[in-house]
């Protein structure tokens, strides 16, 4: 509610927002992160951002915006994590941990998930925006803040990494 005389922002509109999508910005940061419970709070982070963010400055697309500080934040909080634990104990912890919870059918997954868990945050972001979420290089460039060609660089590397991780476990069995 916006009150008189003051230029402070309708903050409804971004509590209504984030109702709505709620489940989506958390299941897209769960593919950047790859842990549920560090993906709600990515989500909550980042509205709060946001938040902050309309309350000094317009902002013409929130739900644009929002989706964008969602990645931003999904992706810091995975080279965080990076720095906290070494990938060899993050793929065995995320497969042997009997808490872990998987949104969306990614259970069936079982082999592509933690091979794209071994990819760096950033090729695992384009790889989850252009593969998962369907959005056009184009779109996966300005929402990262990069460049077309990166994200292409970037898409085949990550696939080209993931394809052969997996041709290595379909051989080992």
């Amino acid at each position: 509610m916006t009150m008189l005389g003051s230029s402070r922002p309708d903050d409804s509109e971004l509590a209504a927002h984030f109702r709505t999508h709620r489940d989506a910005l958390v299941r897209m940061a769960y593919l950047v992160i790859g842990d549920l419970a560090r993906a709600e709070d990515t989500v909550v982070d980042a509205c709060v951002r946001v938040l902050i963010r309309r309350r000094r400055h317009p902002i013409d697309d929130l739900g644009a915006y929002l989706r964008r500080a969602v990645i931003n934040e999904a992706i810091s909080a995975g080279r965080r994590r990076d720095r906290e634990a070494g990938l060899a104990s993050r793929v065995g912890q995320s497969l042997s941990s009997a808490d872990h919870v998987e949104p969306d059918g990614l259970s069936d997954r079982s082999v592509l998930w933690p091979t794209l868990l071994m990819l760096p945050p950033r090729q695992r972001a384009v790889i989850v925006l252009r593969h998962v979420e369907g959005l056009s290089e184009r779109q996966t460039a300005e929402w990262l803040g990069l460049s077309v060609g990166t994200v292409k660089a970037q898409s085949s590397r990550g696939l080209a990494r993931l394809r052969e991780e997996l041709n290595e476990v379909d051989e080992h069995g």
